[in-house]
């Protein structure tokens, strides 16, 4: 079983609303994988929609629009993550909303969800009698992440990194898949070394 992590993805550009279109080298070195797995770090909406909190803080936002998710399709990207700072900003509601059209174009999410439980859930792939599960979390960290929405039992979010949480559930999954992988979003913006 072949899988890609991409690492942080956009379907289309930042408050400028530039489109990037869909690069075919990249195309045919992504057909070699069995399974592509995404960190989605876009929110979906418009301009008015951006996240108030985030807003006012002049955090900055990225977002794209919905007929942007072919793009997906055209990378036949199997999994999202969507546990990062910016696939909530246009707001918890539209991230959610966000599920909804990646499901409906075949697309499996993971790292963010209704409430925790759902955002706790990995993405399953198999492939000759082999099986991965896959968990997404963001660490909290508003620092370098800015504003976050994180999941609860009753409000819709995403899935707060926290260690101990993250082992147990490796530990859980192990028994029930052949391999668990974690997709983790963390770390300073603009920082390509360690400072020490």
């Amino acid at each position: 079983m072949k899988i890609a992590f991409i690492g942080d993805f956009m379907l289309s550009g930042d408050q400028a609303g530039k489109l990037v279109e869909v690069d075919s080298k990249l195309k045919k070195k992504l057909e070699k994988f069995d399974f592509r797995v995404a960190t989605l770090e876009t929110a979906l909406g418009e301009y008015e929609d951006i996240d108030s909190v985030k807003n006012a803080k002049g955090e900055v936002a990225v977002w794209s629009k919905y007929g942007d998710l072919g793009k997906l399709k055209a990378l036949d990207i199997n999994a999202v993550s969507l546990a990062n700072n910016h696939s909530c900003d246009c707001g918890v509601d539209s991230m959610l909303k966000m599920i909804e059209q990646l499901h409906a174009n075949g697309v499996k999410t993971i790292g963010a969800g209704q409430n925790e439980t759902e955002a706790m859930k990995p993405a399953v792939f198999e492939k000759d009698g082999e099986s991965i599960a896959i968990v997404g979390c963001c660490k909290d960290d508003p620092y370098a992440l800015g504003t976050l929405h994180f999941a609860t039992s009753t409000q819709g979010g995403l899935y707060r990194l926290d260690e101990q949480a993250i082992v147990t559930q490796i530990k859980e999954l192990t028994h029930l898949y052949n391999y668990v992988a974690v997709v983790v979003h963390w770390g300073v913006e603009h920082m390509w070394l360690p400072a020490n």
